[in-house]
């Protein structure tokens, strides 16, 4: 490589690592990237993640990465950490292309596809991504960039010879090592080169190429038959839905080629054709031209392009049963912009040397103004898509302190919610709300609305809108609770509304996970209902009788075969007894609660009414009457013996009875 391909790469590794890396941390962490995260903890072991791998629907080569950058990269692990090593690798795969065509096609046409790359929306977001498809694209970059170099060998009856067969084999099995929709693209690769050969060696050479040819298939099949295996027993379970694997085909399909153009909107569209008719006009150029003055590469691009994707579609469409994802489909992009930006330098050469760079320096100018707000708009990105730190400042700002939130969706908790806790409120599920027959089966809208009016929750989330496209909004937090706030992904949303969106989570029809709208009411708003709906007293709980769930799951500290709402009282639990007429009423006072791992004595602090816990046992203490005044006033619960013997009780209600009148 000469002076100026460097100085072009230096240039085109400016501006791609500026896209990928800056406000890298700026987007939560979501799902499968909450996985990787988890992965570059200290602890983690690269042998263990093959020896066990933990999906099987996915091979580990991508989830060994940030357990390796964690060791070579100091500082503690976050969403920043955690995404460095897959933008190097988007990085890297935009040079190695830029380059592989500045070799064959000149300067110009490597810095058009290395701009086209660096910039695409749809690559930027991958690279900013601790996830597989950026090692998707860099491994299948290599492999058919590669194969079209030995196929243009064969085409001149030139033999590929060990070392580049043991190369090519090193391309293939790393490419099926990244994801199984690669697997199909390496088998067409191999096919390609296989039938050039048959075609135009010699038969001692074509002997040869057959025998390497068969060995680079047995080697593949050695390294991939485990992960084969275990891609069939995926298959079983999707083939029985219990499996996910994306978004409608009938949907996604037609937006691949737009989506590695420009994006899925008019402008991806019309890219898109222009990049079909000129196609076009540069095939039937490269048909009319001289079998022996043909360019030595430009025929097996187009057919590995015209093979890969005809291969793709047909694979993934099976494979999905109707389902698909534009992220399927990486390992052709890289290939794919090679051979347009190839396409349209065969007909740039046919213009004087002045008019060749003119036209390209206005290709890498148009470039640059489609593409470099949508890229710029990807990395202000706030989640993928759901904003959860936005989120999180939100509730802490505006719910008061101790509030419970109730999430539409029950993994949030502990999982996304988790990692993006609020300071000052607690967010919580019901009852499990997926699959779809769980939902029903449980009831979860029923059940929600009764814990919410138990006072179990103090805010809603309607955050995934679940199952809405079966039975309909839910509407009944709009009607009961007194105040609405709104969180919203903003660059998502202006990514969606173009088309720009890499993510198919971002085009849901009601624009779920992008626009979270929380229902909540203050202290002040529950008083009032009370009052206005005619409930002369209220039960609201102090910070020391902090929320607790409890369930039949390992995330839980306390196991319960059902799933249930606590208040955890330690040494004090302050009540907090709201009369909402404007006269003294006396109460009978009912808590039930258990005390899991051991007795607990409980006090009325000021009086002599006590009650022992026994352990293990749900119990009623009722105690009284107590005396409530206008207003609110606090009734305070201690353990005497908490100093020597710290039990917590779990409160799993708190009722106000009307006293009884002394006879």
């Amino acid at each position: 490589m000469n002076k100026p391909m460097w100085i072009a790469l230096a240039a085109l590794a400016l501006v791609t690592l500026s896209v990928r890396m800056i406000d890298l941390d700026r987007a939560a962490v979501r799902s499968d990237e909450i996985n990787f995260l988890n992965l570059s903890q200290p602890g983690q072991s690269v042998a263990n993640l093959w020896k066990n791998p933990p999906w099987m629907n996915q091979i580990p080569l991508a989830d060994s990465i940030p357990v390796i950058w964690h060791r070579v990269r100091p500082g503690t692990p976050d969403e920043r950490t955690v995404r460095e090593p897959f933008a190097l690798i988007g990085t890297l795969t935009v040079l190695g292309s830029a380059a592989w065509l500045m070799r064959r096609r000149g300067v110009g046409a490597g810095v058009l596809v290395g701009l086209w790359m660096a910039l695409l929306p749809f690559h930027v977001y991958q690279s900013r991504e601790a996830y597989y498809y950026v090692v998707v694209m860099a491994f299948a970059a290599g492999m058919t960039l590669y194969t079209v170099d030995l196929f243009s060998g064969l085409r001149v009856r030139r033999a590929p010879s060990i070392k580049a067969v043991a190369w090519w084999t090193f391309w293939a099995v790393t490419t099926c090592l990244t994801h199984m929709s690669t697997w199909v693209i390496a088998a067409i690769c191999w096919v390609l080169l296989v039938l050039e050969g048959w075609k135009t060696l010699e038969p001692a050479d074509r002997r040869r190429h057959l025998q390497r040819m068969g060995i680079a298939a047995a080697v593949i099949g050695v390294f991939m038959v485990r992960w084969v295996l275990r891609a069939l027993a995926e298959m079983q379970k999707v083939s029985q839905a219990d499996g996910h694997l994306g978004g409608a085909f009938g949907w996604v399909g037609p937006r691949v080629i737009p989506f590695f153009t420009v994006g899925a909107n008019p402008l991806g569209v019309a890219v898109s054709l222009a990049i079909a008719l000129t196609a076009l006009v540069a095939g039937l150029t490269f048909l009319r031209t001289a079998r022996a003055q043909r360019d030595p590469y430009y025929g097996g691009l187009t057919l590995l392009v015209l093979a890969g994707f005809s291969a793709a579609y047909a694979y993934i469409g099976l494979v999905g049963g109707g389902a698909a994802k534009i992220s399927y489909f990486t390992a052709l992009l890289p290939l794919f912009l090679v051979w347009a930006v190839y396409t349209f330098s065969i007909l740039l050469a046919r213009l004087p040397a002045r008019a060749n760079l003119a036209a390209t320096i206005v290709l890498a100018l148009i470039l640059v103004a489609l593409l470099a707000k949508p890229a710029w708009m990807v990395t202000q990105l706030e989640g993928k898509p759901v904003p959860y730190k936005v989120l999180q400042a939100w509730l802490d700002q505006n719910l008061e302190p101790g509030s419970v939130v109730v999430v539409d969706r029950w993994y949030e908790p502990w999982n996304e919610m988790a990692r993006y806790a609020p300071t000052n409120v607690v967010v919580t599920f019901t009852v499990p709300d997926e699959p779809y027959d769980t939902y029903r089966q449980l009831q979860w809208r029923e059940v929600t609305r009764a814990a919410i009016e138990a006072g179990k929750g103090d805010a809603f989330i309607r955050l995934t809108r679940n199952h809405e496209n079966r039975d309909g909004l839910w509407t009944w937090p709009e009607t009961y609770f007194t105040r609405r706030g709104v969180v919203k992904n903003e660059a998502g949303l202006w990514q969606r509304e173009r088309g720009y969106a890499a993510n198919e989570d971002f085009y849901a029809a009601n624009t779920n996970r992008l626009v979270a709208e929380i229902f909540y009411d203050l202290t002040e708003d529950r008083i009032a209902r009370a009052a206005r709906t005619g409930r002369p007293v209220l039960t609201l709980f102090g910070a020391n009788l902090p929320y607790e769930k409890s369930g039949p799951m390992g995330i839980f500290r306390l196991q319960t075969q059902q799933f249930m709402d606590w208040r955890r009282m330690d040494q004090q639990g302050d009540l907090i007894l709201v009369n909402t007429t404007d006269a003294t009423i006396p109460v009978m006072v009912q808590v039930s609660a258990v005390a899991p791992r051991g007795a607990k004595l409980v006090e009325q602090a000021g009086s002599v009414n006590r009650f022992k816990f026994a352990p293990g046992q749900m119990q009623t203490w009722t105690f009284g009457p107590v005396e409530i005044a206008p207003g609110s006033s606090t009734l305070v619960l201690s353990d005497p013996l908490w100093t020597r013997d710290p039990q917590p009780l779990l409160i799993a209600a708190v009722e106000l009875q009307p006293a009884t009148p002394t006879p």
